[in-house]
């Protein structure tokens, strides 16, 4: 879907939420929030997708739309072209290395890892930790951050993002029909307690996160791809460099 900027609404008559079922194969449901200038995007969880993949549809507010000077058109060749550019990732240099570390969970943690696991005996990896204690049996690769590890990680997840939102954004979904994640970032408390993470699947592009306070910067077209090469970089190879069942 193509979402022209001149089509968002004044700020006294925002849609609350927008919904879009993406096309045909039904991969993911992406919903769709103003805030301020911003366009935020999420996934909804596969489960979901099931209740809904019937009904195809739109919801808008269209006392919004009646606040616009255009309304929502069908977009041209040139705009479809402007809104792939547009989704593209770029590097923003929006925060310094101190305030990256104030989004939370960053300013809380003690301590961040990565890890990677992979339970045959499941027919869907789930991240091994339950009431944030972490199950090191099914634990296959860990590598807790340094310092400078960490500046990397910030940078890239809150200083890489859309290339532009002034104009046109592509809402794309690259992910297969699939989500079985094998990574993961941790975020540990002062007693190695998992509080918060981020569970990763590279393979499908998708994440979820464990809670709404998580934030974790704009997901652009080839941020799954930045974030599997840091992975990489650390040494973690399972759900990155190996593909597992």
């Amino acid at each position: 879907m193509v979402l022209p900027r001149s089509a968002q609404p004044s700020r006294l008559h925002r849609p609350i939420v927008l919904i879009v079922f993406s096309s045909i194969d039904y991969k993911r449901l992406i919903i769709l929030r103003y805030k301020g200038d911003a366009i935020k995007l999420w996934t909804m969880p596969r489960f979901m997708m099931k209740i809904y993949f019937l009904v195809p549809l739109i919801l808008i507010s269209f006392k919004s739309l009646s606040q616009t000077k255009e309304g929502i058109r069908i977009p041209t060749e040139k705009d479809e072209k402007i809104a792939e550019a547009n989704f593209k990732c770029k590097r923003l240099n929006r925060y310094t290395a101190s305030q990256r570390l104030k989004f939370y969970p960053f300013n809380v943690a003690k301590k961040i890892a990565l890890i990677s696991f992979n339970d045959t005996t499941r027919f869907e990896n789930k991240i091994p930790v339950k009431r944030t204690r972490i199950d090191y049996t099914k634990v296959r690769e860990m590598k807790l951050l340094s310092k400078s590890d960490l500046d990397k990680l910030t940078d890239l997840l809150y200083n890489t993002g859309f290339t532009s939102t002034d104009y046109w954004i592509s809402i794309k979904d690259p992910g297969g029909k699939c989500y079985n994640p094998r990574n993961a970032i941790l975020f540990l408390d002062k007693n190695g307690n998992a509080f918060e993470f981020i569970e990763i699947c590279f393979q499908c592009y998708g994440r979820v996160l464990s809670s709404k306070k998580v934030k974790d910067g704009e997901y652009c077209e080839q941020k799954f791809d930045l974030l599997k090469s840091f992975f990489l970089q650390q040494n973690i190879k399972i759900g990155t460099a190996k593909e597992l069942r």
